[in-house]
């Protein structure tokens, strides 16, 4: 299944541009049109200093990751809770 990833850090959003891996789609869109997301390269150090990491799709809807690299992220996930919730609501 395809996916997009998306970061928080410095409290921005981020998701990488379609050029660099970002997957065209329903989900990408409602994402972006819901919440202020930055459309920009991802670069490794980013990943490490980051307060959330997510990935979404029309199938899963919005993972939080818990680890990267065998290192625990954050368990508070506000940003990723947030579009959960909306999700939620928009498809009752």
């Amino acid at each position: 299944i395809m996916h997009n990833g998306v970061i928080v850090t410095d409290n921005r959003v981020l998701t990488p541009s379609l050029a660099r891996g970002g997957v065209a789609g329903i989900m990408r869109d409602w994402v972006i049109d819901t919440i202020d997301v930055d459309i920009q390269a991802i670069l490794p150090q980013a990943l490490s200093n980051a307060q959330e990491v997510f990935v979404t799709n029309a199938v899963r809807g919005v993972r939080s990751a818990s680890h990267i690299s065998g290192t625990a992220l954050p368990d508070n996930t506000p940003v990723a809770d947030q579009l959960r919730d909306r999700l939620e609501r928009a498809w009752q």
